[in-house]
């Protein structure tokens, strides 16, 4: 058990540029399995540490589609469709102001 418990310890990156908010969530998770990992409860441990790959994880989807979308806007600036699509990705990562601003941009071009 303590063998998969450094193994999965290695495989977590902490650094990185994922959203601040989530880091801070991720960080608490894994500060929290580290305590329940010297308690000798292994079970929670593994939990909170899945917890925390799922939330990086899921931060780095929303980059991913971010930048998709940036390329789409690139290609086609007038299309209503990937402003929106960004607003989402952005409200996933919690940059409001920035969702809000391309679904201002969208709303825009579709009243064009």
């Amino acid at each position: 058990m303590r063998r998969l418990i450094s193994i999965l310890l290695l495989a977590l990156p902490l650094s990185g540029g994922a959203q601040a908010q989530t880091t801070r969530s991720a960080t608490s998770y894994f500060n929290r399995a580290m305590q329940l990992y010297a308690q000798g409860n292994f079970d929670r441990a593994i939990s909170d540490l899945d917890t925390v790959r799922f939330e990086r994880g899921y931060i780095n989807i929303a980059n991913i589609a971010i930048a998709d979308y940036n390329n789409a806007i690139r290609i086609n600036p007038r299309c209503a469709y990937s402003y929106n699509g960004r607003g989402n990705a952005r409200l996933e990562k919690r940059d409001v102001g920035g969702a809000v601003g391309d679904y201002n941009k969208a709303q825009f071009l579709l009243e064009r």
